[in-house]
């Protein structure tokens, strides 16, 4: 592979962890914050 090609390959790979951590974080953050606001 090229190196051009593994760069973008490495883009590639963090962008989508970071959609798939934004999916995954939002729904627990939401229950966090709710949770927070109902205790206090």
């Amino acid at each position: 592979m090229s190196e051009q090609t593994d760069r973008k390959m490495i883009a590639t790979g963090i962008v989508g962890t970071v959609i798939a951590a934004l999916c995954c974080f939002t729904p627990i953050l939401v229950v966090l914050l709710g949770a927070v606001g109902l205790s206090a």
